[in-house]
């Protein structure tokens, strides 16, 4: 079977679909794509590739029901980007780091932080946890803000370092 190189538009998009590929073929994507009103892009870095979007669903994330653990990461080789993942191990090599400070932060930044038990506004169980912007106020480096600039949430894996200080 011969496909075409180039693929046509159809003149009545709600009836006549494009297809790429078949379902024995891969297709590929090598730069960005557009749905609906949102664009997505095709991201390589040093610890693998991905699919940028500025909102992306995501039905399932494991097989077993468990909640999956997600983390956020910085793209290590300069890709200006998070990357959510499942949690399991960091970047930690020095060839990933520059301006290297010591982190003083221990027991008495510990004590200023206060754990709420709390009801999310979306509704589901109570959790416990801590309020992003009592955080930012003992120690910024461990809270995040989202894309407008506001303060969205807090690194609680970087609180295992403080953790460190604080035992020592």
């Amino acid at each position: 079977m011969t496909y075409p190189s180039i693929v046509e538009q159809s003149d009545n998009q709600a009836t006549d679909p494009i297809v790429l590929g078949t379902s024995s073929q891969t297709v590929q994507i090598p730069d960005k794509l557009n749905v609906g009103n949102g664009r997505m892009e095709v991201a390589t870095s040093a610890i693998g590739g991905g699919v940028l979007a500025s909102n992306l669903y995501i039905r399932q994330l494991n097989q077993t029901g468990a909640p999956a653990h997600l983390c956020w990461k910085v793209a290590p080789d300069g890709v200006p980007v998070l990357i959510l993942t499942t949690c399991t191990t960091s970047q930690s090599s020095l060839r990933y780091k520059t301006d290297l400070q010591p982190f003083q932060g221990g027991l008495s930044l510990i004590s200023q932080l206060r754990p709420f038990n709390f009801a999310w506004k979306t509704g589901g169980p109570r959790e416990i946890g801590l309020i992003a912007e009592d955080v930012a106020k003992v120690e910024p480096l461990l809270t995040f803000n989202n894309d407008k600039g506001e303060l969205e949430g807090v690194k609680y894996e970087n609180l295992n370092v403080v953790f460190i200080n604080a035992i020592k």
